[in-house]
């Protein structure tokens, strides 16, 4: 998980497209999809946020009885849905407004992000659009801006769970 993060996205480029070609994944959304949901950022996110998790409340369903699986889902899960809703925002977000990954994993414009769509429409040699450019940029915006307003409780409740001590 370490080195995923020392090591810069360029470096990772080649061996990473030989993978996806090797997997047959290329031309499809599943490079694109699968590395980002497990991406390294969110790994630390979650184990910090499950570390702040008292193990009163672990020892609690332990003598109650709970199973290991059962502590996990009956308590574990319900008090991480907030940092999940959080990191799913961020990972939906770095998803979508990435442009280098899809640029290179997908050559078909069926399979075309917004911003590589975006980008294929509004290029024309020696000249650039950029009155278009920026409208068209401005309307890629608002699934964001929806999906930040549906889930905006859970990211807010994510990113301040744990700063006020009682």
């Amino acid at each position: 998980v370490l080195g995923t993060v020392m090591i810069p996205v360029s470096v990772q480029l080649v061996p990473n497209y030989l993978l996806m070609a090797r997997l047959g994944w290329l031309n499809t959304l599943l490079p694109l999809i699968i590395p980002t949901s497990a991406n390294a950022f969110g790994i630390f996110w979650m184990r910090q946020y499950m570390y702040s998790i008292p193990d009163e409340l672990l020892d609690a369903g332990r003598l109650d009885g709970a199973t290991e699986f059962g502590l996990y889902w009956r308590i574990v899960v319900p008090l991480v849905r907030p940092a999940l809703g959080a990191l799913a925002l961020f990972v939906f977000t770095t998803s979508w407004n990435d442009f280098l990954l899809p640029l290179v994993y997908l050559r078909s414009q069926d399979t075309f992000t917004v911003q590589l769509m975006i980008d294929s429409i509004f290029r024309v040699k020696f000249q650039q659009n950029f009155h278009l450019l920026m409208s068209a940029s401005v309307l890629a915006i608002i699934p964001m801006t929806i999906l930040f307003f549906t889930l905006q409780k859970q990211f807010v409740a994510g990113l301040t769970v744990g700063s006020v001590k009682e």
